[in-house]
């Protein structure tokens, strides 16, 4: 891994290349991340005392619901953390 420094002295060109493979490595983490939060979010907030078989077919229900829905958010353009919208979202 190179030092902040070493990435400046790269040309510019490299350091592009270099630094998008980082963005998208960050956001491949995030996103999988966030993915596994919320999987284990409803499966464990399914109201149900202990996360048996119906329980864990809800969250699972609830987690394609999720899915689908950002989906169609980021297929619609639109964006939760979209600061250019404003505060009435």
């Amino acid at each position: 891994m190179l030092t902040p420094g070493e990435v400046m002295q790269l040309p510019p060109e490299d350091e592009l290349v270099l630094l998008s493979g980082l963005v998208r490595r960050d956001l491949d983490v995030l996103t999988e991340s966030l993915a596994f939060f919320v999987k284990l979010y409803l499966t464990f907030n399914a109201h149900a005392p202990v996360p048996d078989r119906a329980a864990q077919a809800v969250a699972r229900d609830r987690f394609q619901q999720f899915i689908e829905q950002v989906g169609r958010q980021i297929a619609g353009g639109k964006r939760s953390l979209d600061q250019s919208q404003g505060e009435g979202r």
